[in-house]
């Protein structure tokens, strides 16, 4: 199976139509050969071989049917990426590596101290799956604290936090969209202290009991190593890369100067995301996101890739792969003059083993360069 066949556009249909005429004109080139008289044994040869080096269109195509079947998917998310104006990725996970750590706690009430908010915090994350949340048990236990059974009617909010009751009081775990939900404010020793955290990229979780703020913990992730290699690969195919969190916009912007980015916009709940992306279209601009955090509601925009790490394949293989079939085609176009004088001196000869043995040399060099560019892409 040939990859060429398959391309879309214009080589394609080049190759098609290259296909089928060669099916028409060797057969009537070799009745015109025979009535001139000069069909002999070699002809017949020398023809056979300009069927097989020039179909379809001499390029000999990667064969990734039999050797290398993911190369058909990122012919196709590569021909998508191509027609995506901007890439929307989201943080946790993606840019960053999704493993917190605690590294700060902060009492705000003269009631709680720092080690008894981390076990309410603990208690009420028992339970949870999130990062933020396994960080802040194992930061009790590292503590050696008392981490309290598993909360009553646990209940996770998308996008702000985490809620449950214990001794009979709502205790609320999230984001500054927390806050302004319950209409609460930091006083300025807290606002400063909240911005110098999230001015280094560290995620603050405040803690509310009632309506009452306790307190906040600070947590921090590391940055992808290798994301700001994978975002300047996407740059250089001229996308513009954007941030899209409900994190702090402090935490996003310090993610985005780490990496890169063009663009950083934090504090974005999910029932908001649409909107964004209805605003970045408003120009006409194509999007697609990226990760396994957006699930985008609306049919106009392309989930392109489950994770960075998956997109940057597409965009490597993708590129490494159109520059082979140039190769090939390029190859299989200098054999090809290469045997036309055999074509041209078998009309005259009576020695078809030596035209065989030549075309049979120039067609195995063809096709050993093709499957060395096939298992050279799994490298």
């Amino acid at each position: 199976m040939s990859l060429e066949t398959n391309l879309p556009g214009t080589a394609a249909l080049i190759a098609k139509r290259v296909w089928w005429a060669a099916l028409f004109v060797l057969p009537l080139l070799f009745v015109g050969l025979s009535l001139l008289g000069w069909a002999g044994p070699a002809s017949v040869l020398a023809l056979l071989f300009v069927a097989v080096m020039l179909l379809p269109l001499g390029a000999k195509s990667l064969t990734v049917g039999v050797v290398y079947s993911d190369l058909n998917a990122v012919r196709e998310g590569f021909a998508k990426l191509k027609s995506i104006d901007i890439l929307v990725l989201p943080k946790t996970g993606t840019l960053t590596a999704g493993k917190h750590s605690v590294v700060g706690v902060h009492s705000f009430s003269t009631e709680v101290s720092a080690d008894e908010l981390l076990e309410i915090a603990a208690a009420v994350e028992s339970e949870s799956e999130h990062s933020i949340g396994r960080a802040t048990v194992a930061a009790a236990e590292l503590r050696g604290l008392a981490v309290r059974p598993a909360a009553r009617d646990l209940r996770a909010i998308p996008g702000v936090g985490i809620t449950a009751m214990i001794d009979g009081k709502a205790i609320t775990i999230g984001g500054p969209s927390l806050l302004t939900a319950r209409n609460l404010t930091l006083t300025v020793d807290q606002l400063l202290l909240v911005n110098d955290e999230n001015s280094r990229g560290r995620t603050v979780g405040y803690l509310i009991r009632d309506n009452e703020l306790l307190g906040c913990i600070v947590t921090a992730d590391a940055v992808n190593e290798f994301a700001a290699r994978k975002i300047a690969s996407l740059q250089k195919l001229g996308k513009k890369v954007v941030l899209l969190s409900a994190d702090a916009q402090g935490v996003v912007e310090w993610v985005a100067g780490q990496v890169g980015l063009d663009e950083a916009f934090g504090e974005v709940l999910p029932h908001q995301r649409q909107a964004f992306f209805d605003r970045l279209q408003a120009d006409g601009k194509s999007i697609a996101v990226v990760g396994s955090e957006f699930e985008p509601e609306s049919a106009a925009i392309e989930k392109l890739a489950p994770s960075l790490e998956a997109l940057d394949w597409i965009v490597v293989r993708g590129g490494r792969l159109r520059g082979k079939l140039w190769q090939n085609r390029l190859v299989a176009a200098v054999l090809t003059l290469a045997g036309l004088p055999m074509v041209v001196s078998s009309f005259s000869s009576e020695n078809p083993a030596a035209t065989l043995t030549y075309g049979a040399v120039l067609i195995s060099l063809s096709t050993a360069f093709a499957l060395f560019q096939t298992y050279s892409m799994k490298r």
